[in-house]
């Protein structure tokens, strides 16, 4: 910015950048407080928290895109008044893309977030998330079956995924 580099491409901003998912680089490097001064920083000069990159992403749901959301972006975003509601060009909000995380659900959730406002398949984030813990269920049903797999690589492989999805159906739930 102090360079006079332009703020957006192609509706790609500095915001949508630094909401990448993740939370550390690629070596190891914590980045949590260097992602909440930027974005407090580039929301202050301006760049507006809503604006859509031409997928529809806003910087909150490109925060929550990947496997590995960016919970510090969220909730930087959130305590700095962005939107809850926002869809991408399937019509998926939010939880949609937050899954994967019970942290930003719960964040979300406490932002007004609708748990069954359905994309434009019809599927609502609950919706979602049942078929995500089933999928999980299904898994570990699999690899608890195949004879010689350790139980410490079933809990280490299989249990986390199950238990996020539990914990992420049982918020959508209410």
């Amino acid at each position: 910015m102090d360079r006079g580099a332009p703020l957006t491409h192609a509706g790609w901003t500095a915001l949508h950048a630094v909401c990448w998912p993740g939370e550390r680089t690629v070596t190891g490097e914590d980045v949590r407080a260097e992602t909440e001064q930027i974005i407090r920083r580039l929301i202050a000069e301006g760049v507006p928290i809503d604006c859509q990159d031409a997928n529809g992403l806003t910087p909150l749901l490109t925060a929550l895109d990947g496997d590995e959301v960016s919970f510090t972006a969220v909730r930087t975003l959130l305590e700095l008044g962005a939107t809850v509601g926002a869809c991408d060009q399937k019509g998926q909000t939010e939880l949609h893309y937050a899954l994967s995380s019970p942290d930003c659900i719960q964040l979300l959730l406490a932002a007004g977030a609708d748990p069954l406002r359905p994309d434009h398949a019809g599927i609502t984030p609950q919706a979602l998330a049942e078929q995500s813990l089933r999928y999980y269920q299904e898994r570990l049903e699999r690899a608890e079956a195949i004879p010689g797999v350790r139980e410490s690589v079933r809990r280490a492989h299989f249990t986390p995924y199950v238990e996020a999805a539990q914990k992420v159906v049982a918020l959508l739930a209410g």
